[in-house]
């Protein structure tokens, strides 16, 4: 698996439920309907300003990586202004065990984007930087950034709508002397917190490592599907009697109503809403599971596929005793060992959760 993370923000309204960490109060971020690119929401960012921590944006933990690819459509508005230093600028940043090792920042005034080593507070080391005119106000586009950390070897390279406007090889992107790998990313507004947002919407995440997934994707979307039918097999107890895919289908996600079991093995499968398109290309499927566990223990839940009446699982993740989300990727299809295909996502498989211990 390469794919780390995809989110189109579309299912969900507080951003802790899916891992993001907001890194400082005064500089909120947030999901937000005002805009968005595909589906009806969009991640809303303001300030920026790293260094070691951050602090403003979001960040999410990744799992330990040597290269790091962020892609997501990002909307500038032109009503915004910035501040003056490169670090105010910043719209991402990646981190070694807890510390900002470099960032690329966006700059209004001369619509170009470029990278620097978070080497203090106040003098980032620039390391190179684009053209002018490469950023587009007021319009979305797909911004790719890709980045290794190393003192010697390290790499920074940012593709805009696929044509690539930044490439740094051989470049100091390491703060801290001796880091080789991420294992954290913080998305930032890059502007004056007061002057309004911007946006960010189909974002993927993924590493170097595996076979598929490990390299740009280029400009992707993010489907949001939601539960539409009960499939082949419904094994957890609802909280009301009947279907149960009405149950798990809430927006936002809420115990309201729901479906619970302690049966190890239980296993819950849907048929999904269709996608809008017949004809796509499909990067990988992600399972977004909202669950806890009633008391402290140690459960855990695994995605599940099933497809010609075989079943694949995904990787396991525990629960803990407050209400979030779980997930887990899957670059190909673990029935077929292909890539993903419209007819496997319309109508041939069923997905759902297992409840695996």
């Amino acid at each position: 698996m390469t794919l780390r993370h995809i989110d189109g923000f579309d299912h969900y309204t507080d951003i802790a439920q899916k891992g993001w960490s907001e890194l400082y109060a005064n500089f909120p971020v947030g999901i937000t309907d005002t805009l968005a690119r595909t589906g009806s929401q969009s991640l809303a960012l303001r300030h920026g300003m790293p260094f070691y921590g951050s602090t403003g944006g979001c960040s999410r933990g990744i799992p330990r990586a040597e290269v790091v690819t962020v892609g997501m459509a990002m909307y500038f508005p032109s009503s915004v202004s910035q501040g003056t230093s490169s670090n105010a600028c910043a719209f991402i940043n990646v981190i070694t065990g807890g510390t900002t090792q470099c960032f690329v920042s966006w700059f209004q005034s001369t619509l170009s984007v470029a990278a620097y080593q978070c080497a203090s507070f106040t003098s980032p080391i620039l390391l190179g930087g684009s053209a002018g005119g490469v950023l587009t106000m007021d319009s979305w586009q797909y911004v790719e950034v890709q980045i290794r950390v190393h003192d010697t070897l390290g790499m920074v390279i940012v593709r805009i709508d696929g044509v690539e406007v930044l490439n740094l090889q051989e470049v100091d992107t390491a703060f801290s002397a001796g880091a080789d790998y991420i294992n954290g990313i913080t998305l930032m507004g890059g502007i004056v917190f007061t002057s309004g947002w911007v946006y960010v919407d189909d974002l993927y995440i993924l590493d170097n490592s595996g076979d598929v997934n490990n390299d740009f994707l280029g400009d992707v979307k993010v489907e949001t599907l939601y539960p539409a039918a009960d499939g082949a097999q419904n094994d957890w107890v609802p909280s009301t009697p009947g279907d149960h895919y009405p149950l798990v289908r809430d927006l936002p996600a809420s115990y309201d109503d729901y479906l619970a079991t302690n049966v190890p093995g239980a296993t819950e499968l849907y048929g999904l809403t269709p996608l809008s398109s017949a004809a796509l290309d499909i990067k990988g499927v992600q399972w977004n599971t909202f669950a806890k566990e009633v008391a402290p223990g140690s459960r855990i839940v695994r995605p599940v596929v099933r497809q010609n009446g075989v079943l694949a699982y995904g990787d396991p993740a525990a629960l803990s005793v407050s209400e979030g989300y779980v997930h887990g990727i899957m670059d190909i299809n673990p029935i077929t060992e292909e890539a993903w295909t419209t007819a496997d996502v319309h109508s041939a498989a069923e997905f759902g959760v297992e409840l695996q211990s």
